[in-house]
């Protein structure tokens, strides 16, 4: 008998917990029916307080009412030791808000549980001697109407389940105080309780228990089954098998059998054949032989849940094939999600790193930058707008990140989102642009101090050859002026070159021929040590080029490779036809599409390491000792390329030597040959008159002096106001040379077209610093214009001015 004792006991505990909870479900279960036909308030806390709370095993329940006007609670029903007799209160005791345990969970709205309170500051004691107190606050509409509280003599009496339970009545009793507050009239009459009947969100009905046969129903049931009235859906066979799927069915009759009140979900057929899902309350009176029943249509919930699982399968699809980088991280940095795009910058596939910390992936320097992005989020709480977006490096490749927050239902942020677009070509791009724009802006400034140097060259040279007719060319002062105005002259020219300003005489040429050339010239150039090997294709197209012009841009290139390779070594020259489509110069904003022949320059040289490959076409630019270079060799080489329509390309590492490609346009034509220079003495003026407008003394007096010379009248004024009185005076004037630029607002060009509405036949010749494609391309002459380029030689000033007064 022990032994049999010992093993029923715990079965036998469990037999009464399981007593005790199909015990309270039948008091809830009957609460919730009940409910509907309390019409008061004092009917509803007099309900609570006894049927209730007093019969799920609470000792006493004090029930108060909330007054805000006077800030106190009212007590309005009483069960238990503080009301033995469970009668109407008729002297209510009233409790400040803030005061006591009571007043305390009023003010506060949070339910609590004090074990024992003679150890609680807060007791105040009262007639009737407790220890331990349980206490939820009546919430409407998220305004406090009352207190449910309940004390016990013994200590440490309440526990969760207590509470629970206690939660459960109070928020039975708010919603349904909430009704009764609403809708007063519903209280007071049948009608008003008809309304809300029919107007509730739930579907309310009453079959016949033996059969089925609906005998009561709001509009609510009716439309949940698809019919247009109460009175159309009464008298149906609701639980047929018509209606209802058997195993749904008995589920139902089995919850009203077995656990009154439980929620079963069933699918109903409608009027129209379609399928309703509903959550269903049922509570069966035996007596009476009716089936109460709550039916609340869910197919909304369970079409919303569907929805979202076809929602998750399309985020989880896209995230997989999306080409964006996508990852999750919590608050400790761990990855929660990593998208496959992303796996690659983190040198792992994205299910590997899904667990792991980005720090432990990370390069330092990329979580550097992360981290401190992740911080910034943290901080604000907001998403990084795109337009503040960042680039990222993750090894070679570059992302433009952006990140947000992810917030939990309470808003507190749980976790940090991260997109990034792989932008590393067009970081690559953006480079070369930014590089071809520095270049043009500094190839600008260059052509500007060429124009200005070319005025100083002007008066040089123009002096030294009037200084010649007076000395003789023999005499020793003249040999370092004269050198000094030629290493003057070509340096203008080179910058002319880099900025695409010097004037050029494209024709066809033969490129092997022209190298070929050059063999013996670069042999002895370049020095013993240097082997220099001459490839050509022997279906080379013409290059439509400056034959001279190439000759300068090879023969730097030759001497830079000379330079990068002090012990010697080979030099290789080779020309070759090529083809450039629109992919293969979609990285380099400075090159065109089309056909080229191209001139490359290979040296076995130290190379150039990524700082100096970035700045080597810079005018002035060099990494020779001071005094051993220009640079100036290459940026003219730039320069020559831009100009005569094509570009030049720059391969070359440390160590292991360079190549510097020249793309030239190809030509149509055959290669010709070039022109020899016309020599001869200087025609002489027969005592015109030349009205000289110059705005720069120095270059005007030598114009006037130049043209006194050549037995010419002078007129010489600073600027064209000053021309437009002299010809408005009546002088006869027989040409004009004027400057293009000129001080006060009119140039050259200008007072030009002002001068000939006056007098149609008059002759103009312009000067300038800049050569007559710059100043065409430029917009400051016409096609028509006659230029003599800054500086000019005596013999050209003299012709110029023959041709155009004959």
């Amino acid at each position: 008998m022990g032994p049999d004792k010992r093993r029923l006991a715990p079965s036998t505990g469990n037999r009464r917990e399981q007593t005790r909870e199909k015990s309270r479900l039948r008091i809830f279960s009957r609460f919730a029916l009940d409910l509907i036909n309390i019409s008061s308030e004092t009917d509803l806390f007099w309900y609570v307080a006894r049927e209730v709370v007093g019969k799920l095993g609470f000792v006493d329940c004090v029930i108060y009412l909330a007054d805000p006007e006077r800030n106190l609670l009212r007590q309005v029903a009483a069960i238990g030791a503080k009301n033995p007799e469970a009668d109407a209160i008729a002297n209510a005791l009233e409790i400040p808000v803030g005061e006591g345990i009571t007043g305390h969970v009023a003010e506060t709205r949070q339910a609590i549980i004090v074990d024992d309170l003679l150890g609680d500051s807060r007791y105040i004691p009262d007639l009737v001697e407790a220890r331990s107190e349980i206490c939820v606050p009546l919430i409407v509409d998220d305004d406090l109407v009352g207190v449910i509280d309940s004390e016990d003599p013994r200590p440490g009496r309440f526990g969760p389940d207590d509470l629970e339970v206690l939660d459960t009545v109070a928020a039975m009793t708010s919603a349904r105080l909430n009704l009764l507050r609403k809708d007063q009239a519903l209280r007071e009459s049948e009608r008003n309780f008809r309304a809300l009947f029919d107007t509730t969100t739930c579907g309310i009905g009453r079959t016949i228990l033996e059969d089925g046969r609906v005998i009561l129903a709001n509009r609510k049931l009716a439309e949940i089954f698809g019919y247009d009235s109460p009175e159309e859906f009464i008298e149906t066979f609701v639980f047929s098998d018509h209606y209802v799927d058997p195993d749904d069915r008995q589920r139902l009759m089995d919850s009203y059998r077995q656990a009154p009140g439980t929620p079963v979900e069933c699918a109903f057929t409608r009027k129209d054949g379609s399928i309703v899902n509903v959550q269903a309350y049922a509570r069966a009176n035996y007596e009476s032989g009716v089936l109460n029943f709550v039916a609340i249509d869910i197919s909304g919930q369970v079409q919303m849940e569907s929805e979202l699982r076809r929602h998750e399968a399309l985020v989880q699809a896209l995230i997989e094939h999306s080409p964006v980088a996508l990852s999750v991280k919590d608050l400790d940095g761990r990855y929660l999600l990593v998208s496959p795009a992303y796996g690659p910058y983190l040198d792992m596939a994205a299910d590997e790193a899904v667990g792991k910390r980005a720090e432990d992936i990370l390069a330092s320097e990329t979580m550097s930058v992360l981290a401190a992005a992740d911080r910034a989020i943290m901080s604000s709480g907001e998403a990084l707008p795109p337009d503040q977006a960042f680039p990222v490096e993750f090894g070679p490749s570059t992302l433009l990140v952006t990140k947000f927050p992810i917030e939990d239902s309470g808003g507190e942020i749980t976790a940090i989102g991260t997109v990034g677009i792989d932008v590393t070509e067009q970081v690559r791009v953006e480079d070369r642009l930014r590089q071809a724009q520095k270049m043009e802006a500094v190839g600008q400034l260059t052509g500007g101090i060429a124009h200005d140097f070319n005025n100083l060259l002007a008066v040089i040279q123009g002096n030294i050859e009037m200084l010649e007719l007076r000395l003789g060319r023999d005499d020793p002062s003249l040999g370092p002026i004269l050198r000094a105005a030629g290493r003057g002259a070509e340096l203008t020219q080179r910058l002319l070159a880099y900025s695409r300003q010097q004037p050029l005489r494209p024709r066809p040429t033969d490129m092997a021929g022209l190298t070929g050339s050059m063999k013996e010239l670069l042999r002895r150039t370049l020095g013993a040590t240097i082997e220099v090997e001459i490839r050509a294709g022997d279906d080379l197209a013409p290059a439509n080029v400056d034959p001279g012009q190439v000759e300068n841009a090879l023969l730097n290139l030759a001497l830079n490779a000379r330079d990068a390779m002090p012990g010697g070594g080979k030099l290789t020259i080779e020309c070759a036809n090529a083809r450039l489509d629109e992919t293969s110069v979609a990285d380099n904003p400075e090159a065109a599409a089309g056909d080229y022949v191209v001139l490359s320059v290979s040296d076995e040289g130290t190379g150039m390491s990524a700082d100096v490959r970035a700045r080597v076409f810079e005018p002035f630019f060099t990494t020779k000792e001071v005094g051993k270079g220009s640079g100036l060799g290459l940026s003219m080489v730039y320069g020559f390329a831009r100009q005569s329509g094509g570009h030049v390309s720059i391969c070359s590492e440390e160590g292991k030597g360079t190549t510097v490609r020249l793309y030239m346009p190809r030509s149509r034509e055959v290669s010709q040959q070039e022109e020899a220079r016309p020599t001869g003495d200087a025609p002489r003026g027969k005592g015109e008159m030349i009205l000289v407008i110059e705005d720069d003394p120095d270059v005007r007096a030598l114009s006037v002096q130049l043209l006194e010379n050549l037995d010419y009248r002078v007129i010489d004024v600073p600027d064209a106001a000053a021309a437009l009185d002299v010809l408005a005076s009546g002088t006869l004037v027989n040409l004009v040379l004027s400057d293009v630029v000129l001080p006060g607002g009119t140039s050259g060009p200008e007072f030009a077209v002002q001068a000939r509405e006056r007098f149609p036949g008059l002759g103009i010749i312009f000067m300038s610093g800049y050569p007559a494609e710059a100043a065409m391309r430029n917009g400051f002459l016409g096609p028509d214009s006659v230029l003599l380029n800054k500086p000019f030689e005596r013999l050209q000033l003299a012709r110029a001015l023959r041709q155009a007064l004959d």
